[in-house]
């Protein structure tokens, strides 16, 4: 499953049956008149092709250009803009990747991917809730759709619900399959629904104040999704041991979506991987990566003198064929150090108690210049010039022994 999630961005869209069913537990208090910026704003942070987060704004009543969308598949994002012109898109982008005001919204509908986080640790509906929250006003409600498996056995992922959330309610989504046959909860999906607490519930009271706990929701092998009442059904008065009470609640339960400010900021400031991509292959640094061309010797703008010739052949960087106004022939200069005595400081002293003779003797070191040439002008011959004799004489020994 975890493959074939990567590869559609995580996206499992809800059912349209359970989007109607879960509209039956949400109201709106009209707007104040008399209060300007008295509005309802909604947020779908994954909206897919757009369809839950309409049908949902549709039946409660709240207007295109008061929901506030994401997605990051780009095919998707251009089914979003189509379905609802009037309201306000991010895309393609991921939600991590959006720059919101905080505390804008009054209904936030969350149905991220179904996967584990990439290289976080936590699943990827956990890390949704966490970057949303902020964004709700207090008494915000956030709608969870996720997996029973993602949120049953995760006690960290409990823990953060009931910390940050109140009059928190558990559903399943409607059994059977509809006219074409599909399955209403193909993957065990389950609502979560709750309002955001004004201030966090310290972590020592979650296990007797917190509504997930006291479900023993932490735990994932005492937990059955047949024990959840559907949506659209009435909850069940407590929780023993991840079993429902016989006794249920008289009414359905409904949550109010307060009212709040429309976000001042809502925009992308993140590149998708794609994006990133592409902008990367068409960088201008990409230039510094380039193998620079070889640069022409330049002419020098003198003739060089006898001491320059005599300075680049000692150093070994005029080697190789020279084209000259005589012909071509092959040249190599070498540089090495030597060492000889020096005659002239050599002292002796003798004792004159003894009569034993000391000698000082002072050993230096001299540069010594090799250059062969090879011509085959007027005949072929090689010639050795140096500043040491011994040079010379040994490559006119080794040319008779070549000629022996």
């Amino acid at each position: 499953m975890r493959l074939a999630a990567q590869m559609k961005l995580g996206y499992y869209p809800c059912h349209p049956r359970a989007i109607a069913e879960l509209a039956k537990h949400l109201q709106v208090r009209p707007p104040d008149p008399n209060k300007k910026f008295d509005t309802v704003c909604a947020l779908d942070p994954c909206a897919g092709r757009g369809e839950a987060i309409k049908q949902l704004t549709g039946l409660l009543g709240i207007p295109e250009s008061q929901t506030y969308t994401v997605e990051l598949d780009k095919d998707r994002c251009n089914d979003v803009k189509a379905l609802m012109p009037e309201g306000h898109h991010v895309g393609p982008a991921s939600f991590l990747g959006v720059e919101c005001t905080g505390h804008s919204f009054g209904l936030i509908y969350c149905n991220p991917p179904f996967d584990d986080e990439l290289g976080g640790g936590r699943r990827e509906e956990m890390a949704f809730c966490q970057n949303v929250t902020p964004l709700l006003v207090v008494k915000g409600v956030l709608v969870l759709i996720c997996p029973l498996t993602a949120l049953a056995g995760s006690g960290m992922f409990v823990d953060f619900l009931d910390a940050n959330y109140e009059d928190i309610r558990v559903y399943r989504f409607p059994d059977g399959e509809d006219e074409q046959g599909r399955l209403i909860r193909p993957y065990k999906e389950i609502a979560v629904i709750g309002k955001r607490r004004k201030e966090v519930l310290p972590k020592d009271s979650l296990e007797t104040a917190g509504t997930l706990n006291k479900m023993d929701m932490r735990w994932r092998d005492s937990f059955q999704i047949e024990k959840i009442p559907p949506l659209g059904q009435v909850q069940p008065v407590s929780w023993i041991k991840g079993s429902p009470s016989y006794a249920s609640e008289a009414d359905l339960h409904v949550w109010e979506i307060p009212h709040s400010w429309r976000p001042n900021t809502f925009k992308k400031n993140a590149f998708t991987d794609e994006e990133l991509d592409e902008q990367i292959a068409n960088s201008p640094l990409n230039r510094r990566f380039e193998e620079p061309m070889p640069l022409e010797i330049g002419r020098p703008p003198l003739a060089l003198d006898r001491g320059h010739l005599g300075l680049i052949l000692a150093s070994g960087k005029l080697d190789g064929t020279v084209h000259g106004p005589h012909g071509s022939h092959v040249v190599r200069g070498s540089s090495y150090k030597k060492q000889y005595k020096d005659h002239e400081a050599t002292e002796s002293t003798a004792n004159p108690e003894t009569g034993a003779v000391t000698t000082k003797e002072t050993l230096r070191e001299r540069m010594i210049t090799v250059i062969r040439c090879a011509v085959d002008y007027p005949s072929p011959e090689i010639f050795t010039f140096s500043n040491d004799v011994k040079e010379e004489q040994q490559e006119h020994v080794d040319a008779d022994d070549d000629d022996e």
